[in-house]
């Protein structure tokens, strides 16, 4: 889905995945699938649903992989999850579901190649650089209750409470520079017509913790009524949440043909940890000679305030549009242990803030209008906003507080068509994005892995 912050909120500017998880119905059914790829990896998932009375049902659902998930050798992945869920009052007017996502990841990370001569290194492409030792782990915990009743058949309350937690724990080693090496060490180039062969690259240490935990309540009330000739659903509702971000980062300092990769206190932390040959590195284990440090410790939380209304209207079979509106208040603080204030000037540390903190007010809205000649045949228009804070992965460089949300402008014209009597369905479309106001800034914070739900 493209930008809709009138949807989802702060964030979307990007466009947004809509998941939409399984529930447990009245209708027994199991199904297990398994399957292997040529590359090795072996995947097996269950889902299991049975009733527990008369109007209540559980369901569970599992997946475990193992293997390697590409042509790259060195890449393996060893995960698995469960995802159970308990219906109650199915058919009535009040129904409360529960359900959790429970998951564990053991993966290698592979952070291709180095850019020599403005373009990716030309080696063959199964060649890796890392170590043996590398991993990211990651606990996955997500929690939600929701609770709907029915007035009447044309009034509906639901209320969705989810809790989501992410713990990773990473040990990372990626390419960054290719350069020749000699008795001084390392020297990187940006440009070399010296043979592949001849040139090394330097790696470097990515190594981090991150908790990462979201928590938001959302109430909808959703009424069908008619004015007139017209028909109207809509949709009031109002949404509060939290977010919380920890991030250790951690870093290893080590040498090249016998002479330190890392020199002075203006790139302390920078993490240079090895050389290796830029063709056939070889596929070791981490040196053991190379100490972990502790390097910036960034924090961060947010809040989020929202109300927001959205009217889907039918003039006609034929004639249909879409209104709404929703105003958003996020309010976030963020800070770095290592910082401009503290640190001779580590490339990112360099232009870290020491703390920062932002409220944002935001309005989006989204307009669209259908038509619809016959059963088989629709066509629309629409328009849309959406925004994103400069603080939204509770990250930030120095300046980058001050400046306003990213805001995206989306228009789209489009159609639909089902032919062959519903058998082959056909769609179409014409968009332009607008981004006014981009975030600017001069070196990008570390990753963040969001635990936000929509």
């Amino acid at each position: 889905m493209g930008p809709s912050s009138m949807l989802f909120g702060r964030g979307s500017t990007g466009g947004v995945i809509n998941q939409v998880s399984k529930k447990p119905q009245m209708k027994a059914a199991t199904e297990v699938t398994g399957s292997v790829t040529t590359n090795g990896l072996v995947r097996a998932t269950a889902d299991y649903n049975t009733p527990t009375g008369d109007t209540s049902a559980f369901r569970i659902s599992a997946m475990a992989q193992d293997g390697r998930p590409s042509t790259r050798d060195e890449m393996t992945v060893q995960d698995f999850g469960i995802a159970p869920s308990w219906r109650l009052g199915i058919g009535t007017p009040t129904e409360i579901t529960l359900s959790a996502l429970l998951q564990h990841n053991h993966d290698m990370p592979d952070y291709g190649f180095s850019n020599l001569n403005g373009h990716p290194t030309n080696v063959d492409r199964n060649t890796f650089y890392g170590f043996t030792d590398d991993r990211t782990n990651q606990d996955i915990a997500a929690l939600n209750a929701s609770i709907s009743h029915k007035f009447s058949p044309n009034l509906r309350l639901r209320n969705q409470t989810q809790f989501n937690y992410v713990e990773t724990d990473a040990r990372e080693t990626a390419p960054n520079s290719v350069g020749s090496v000699s008795a001084r060490g390392f020297t990187p180039l940006t440009t070399s017509t010296l043979p592949l062969d001849q040139l090394f690259v330097r790696l470097q240490s990515h190594d981090r913790k991150i908790r990462d935990y979201s928590i938001f309540n959302q109430t909808e009330l959703t009424a069908n009524f008619d004015t007139g000739a017209v028909k109207h659903t809509l949709l009031v509702g109002a949404e509060i949440g939290h977010d919380g971000y920890n991030n250790q980062n951690y870093y290893r300092n080590g040498s090249c043909n016998g002479q330190p990769l890392v020199s002075g206190t203006t790139a302390a932390t920078v993490g240079y940890v090895a050389c290796e040959p830029l063709v056939n590195p070889t596929y070791t284990a981490s040196p053991a000679n190379v100490a972990t440090s502790t390097g910036n410790l960034q924090g961060g939380s947010a809040n989020t305030i929202a109300a927001y209304l959205n009217d889907s209207i039918e003039f006609s079979k034929q004639w249909k549009a879409v209104a709404g509106v929703r105003y958003d208040r996020y309010i976030a603080s963020i800070s770095n242990s290592i910082n401009a204030s503290n640190s001779a000037g580590a490339p990112y540390f360099s232009t870290a803030l020491a703390s920062a903190d932002q409220a944002v007010n935001f309005t989006s809205v989204r307009l669209g209008g259908i038509w619809q000649p016959t059963e088989a045949q629709s066509y629309y228009v629409s328009y849309g906003t959406s925004f994103n804070p400069s603080l939204e992965q509770l990250v930030g460089t120095v300046g980058q507080q001050n400046l306003e949300p990213e805001k995206n402008k989306s228009y789209e014209v489009g159609g639909k068509w089902d032919l062959m009597g519903g058998d082959l369905s056909l769609t179409s479309a014409v968009f332009q994005i607008t981004k006014d106001t981009p975030a600017a800034r001069s070196t990008p914070p570390p990753t963040r892995c969001p635990a936000r739900s929509a």
